[in-house]
């Protein structure tokens, strides 16, 4: 027989969170201040180690009814998710299977991101049972689940209308999904009860039975286009701010002032490119004042994957680390200019990036308020004019 402790398992082997767990409620519900407020630091602190399972636990306790285990929680949430590990938890934990954790992130939500985003967590959670359903009747879903996912980084990315406009599509695109699916069933049920009436007729049975198979082979196949559109433009633009977040990461690491823009020192290369940078932004600028979203991130997209791929080169990175003036200047207009471009857009992502790579070398408080891309656009007019 084996040892009562391999059966239960060492002390050690269990979590901190776990072990946290099992006395969270009653410190929290202590009428001593001192105790909650200890319990509360504890917890704080451990999130940044185990950041997923302190929030999941916290969540799965949110509903309290004991009021001052609902406030210490929300206090501690509130300070976790000032971290961007901590709101991610949150709006992972909106698809966990423990519906309390589920439950306890549609609460919280709003008090983080404020009562404009009280309908997402309440739609996500409408979809998230819906799909659950879907899939216990073999219904093809994986593109509404991504859609899915995705909305979630747009809600993080601070997009709070697009993604609660993307999962309020993911409902309806499940919901109707789910009708088609449960008509067919019908359809099939009834033509299977006229089966026996058929054959008497004379029908052939083998071609009557492929007829069905065929159908519902087809409908566990067929594609969505819609759905797989709206999941391209997400992924595109998801790339479109991982790329300006490396630009400006870049940007920050390499230049220590804000370049002076000296078309004199600019080399053959470094004009090809600015000139080229121009064109496309004329282009998106054209395609915002259309209307056209979608385009202007498809301009940028191909610009920043394609054209900007072929100029960061060895030869180019040799001369940003040697420092020279015209490899700098290239770079950090790119930058620059198409994150301003990007904020009619992408406001919120693009202020964030402004913040954090190029307030100290513009000055201006805003993205907003910045000269660029006019300078830019300027530049390659000289550059083409003297040629």
């Amino acid at each position: 027989m084996a040892p009562l402790s391999l059966k239960l398992g060492w002390p050690h082997q269990r979590s901190e969170t776990a072990k946290i767990e099992l006395i969270l409620v009653d410190s929290l519900g202590s009428p001593l201040a001192l105790e909650r407020r200890r319990m509360e630091n504890k917890v704080i602190n451990l999130a940044k180690k185990e950041n997923l399972a302190v929030v999941q636990m916290l969540l799965r306790h949110y509903d309290s009814d004991i009021e001052r285990v609902r406030e210490s929680i929300n206090t501690c949430l509130i300070e976790i998710a000032k971290r961007f590990e901590g709101k991610e938890s949150i709006i992972e934990s909106l698809s966990d299977p423990d519906k309390n954790v589920r439950k306890g992130a549609k609460l919280i939500i709003p008090d983080i991101w404020g009562p404009p985003s009280t309908p997402y967590p309440t739609l996500f959670e409408q979809t998230y049972q819906l799909m659950l359903m879907a899939k216990e009747k073999e219904m093809p879903v994986e593109d509404i689940e991504m859609l899915m996912d995705l909305s979630k980084q747009t809600f993080l990315d601070g997009e709070i209308m697009k993604a609660i406009n993307d999962i309020g599509t993911c409902l309806e695109f499940v919901k109707r999904r789910y009708k088609n699916t449960e008509s067919l069933k019908e359809y099939i049920s009834d033509m299977l009860k006229l089966a026996p009436e058929l054959q008497k007729r004379g029908v052939s049975m083998v071609n009557f039975e492929e007829s069905l198979k065929t159908a519902m082979r087809v409908s566990k196949s067929r594609s969505f286009d819609y759905t797989q559109e709206i999941i391209d433009q997400r992924i595109m633009e998801m790339e479109v701010k991982d790329q300006l977040r490396s630009l400006g990461q870049l940007i920050k690491e390499s230049i220590k002032s804000r370049p002076v823009i000296e078309m004199s020192a600019l080399s053959v290369k470094d004009e090809k490119m600015i000139v080229k940078m121009a064109q496309v932004i004329e282009t998106v600028n054209t395609k915002n004042l259309a209307g056209n979203p979608v385009k202007s991130i498809e301009c940028m997209h191909e610009f920043l994957f394609k054209d900007f791929e072929w100029y960061y080169d060895e030869d180019v990175i040799r001369r940003l680390t040697d420092g020279d003036r015209s490899a700098l200047l290239t770079i950090y207009m790119i930058g620059i200019s198409f994150l301003k471009v990007a904020s009619s857009i992408l406001p919120t992502v693009s202020e964030e990036i402004y913040q954090k790579y190029y307030k100290e070398l513009e000055g201006s408080t805003s993205i907003y308020t910045v000269m660029w891309p006019e300078l830019a656009m300027e530049l390659a007019k000289g550059i083409i004019t003297s040629k």
